[in-house]
C-alpha cells in the first residue's frame, strides 16, 4: 500500500504552526532548522532501513516538540512523548499502536546509548545526523560517540 502522507502533513502544519509561536526568534529558528533537519534524514533513514517512513517523519516532527513549545531541555523527552500522544489522539487519524510506536521512540530519543528497536534507534540516528549537520565541528558526547561512529560507517561519512 503506498502511503499518502496526509496525516504526516496535519502533523506538519500543527507543529510549525506551534513553533511559529515561539516569540523569542533564535529559539523559533532553531526550532524549524533541527525539526527540518530531524525530519529529511530520517526520510532517508526511513528508507535505507526499510521502516514505516510516514511514522518516522511524524515522529521527527513532534519529537521535540517540548524542548522548543515548552522551552525546556529538562525531561524534554517524556515531556515531548506525552504531549505528543495528546496532540495525535486528538487528531484521531491514527491508531492507538501507531500513536504508542511514535510516543515510545520520542521517548528514547536522547537516550543515545542505550540500544532500543529499529523504529527507535532511526530518531535517534536522524536527532544525531541533524545536529552533526547543523555544527559539523562540533564534538559528540561520550554517550553519543560510538552511535556517531557506527553512523558513519553506515552512511559512509
Amino acid at each position: 500500500m503506498e502511503q499518502t502522507f496526509e496525516r504526516y502533513e496535519a502533523v506538519a502544519q500543527f507543529v510549525f504552526d506551534e513553533y511559529s509561536k515561539i516569540n523569542y526568534a533564535p529559539l523559533r529558528r532553531q526550532a524549524l532548522r533541527h525539526t527540518d533537519l530531524v525530519d529529511g534524514y530520517i526520510t532517508i533513514l526511513a528508507q535505507r532501513r526499510n521502516l514505516d517512513v510516514e511514522l518516522l517523519k511524524i515522529s521527527a516532527l513532534l519529537h521535540d516538540i517540548a524542548r522548543f513549545s515548552l522551552n525546556t531541555s529538562l525531561q524534554h523527552a517524556q515531556k515531548g512523548a506525552t504531549l505528543a500522544y495528546d496532540i495525535l489522539m486528538k487528531m484521531d487519524l491514527f491508531e492507538i499502536s501507531e500513536i504508542e510506536q511514535v510516543c515510545q521512540a520520542i521517548r528514547h530519543h536522547s537516550d543515545k546509548n542505550r540500544i532500543d528497536v529499529p523504529f527507535d534507534e532511526a530518531l535517534k540516528d536522524a536527532d544525531l545526523l541533524a545536529q552533526w549537520s547543523a555544527y559539523p565541528c562540533m564534538e559528540f558526547s561520550q554517550r553519543s560517540i560510538n552511535r556517531w561512529n557506527k553512523l558513519k560507517t553506515e552512511l559512509s561519512l
